[in-house]
C-alpha cells in the first residue's frame, strides 16, 4: 500500500520543480489523493489544499488570457511573393 503514496510523492515533486507550477496538476493530484489516500490526516490535507491550488490555477489562467486574446485578436497576413 506504500506504491501510491511514493507515486504521490512523485507527482508532486514534478509538479513543483518545474519553472513554473502547473496548478492545474496540482489540483489533480489533490483530488485524487482526496478521494483515494487510506489516511484520514492525509486525504483532510489535501481536502484543505484543493481551494488555495483551485485558486492558483484560476490566477495562472487569468494571467495567460489576456495574452491568449490578444493574440487572437490580431488579424493574420498570409504573405505570399
Amino acid at each position: 500500500m506504500e506504491k501510491q503514496p511514493a507515486e504521490w510523492k512523485t507527482e508532486i515533486e514534478h509538479v513543483w520543480s518545474a519553472h513554473t507550477p502547473d496548478y492545474g496538476e496540482a489540483v489533480r493530484i489533490a483530488m485524487h489523493i482526496a478521494a483515494a489516500a487510506e489516511e484520514e490526516l492525509l486525504r483532510q490535507a489535501a481536502s484543505q489544499a484543493l481551494p488555495i491550488l483551485r485558486a492558483a490555477a484560476h490566477a495562472d489562467a487569468a494571467d495567460h488570457l489576456p495574452a491568449m486574446l490578444h493574440a487572437a485578436a490580431l488579424p493574420s497576413f498570409a504573405t505570399s511573393f
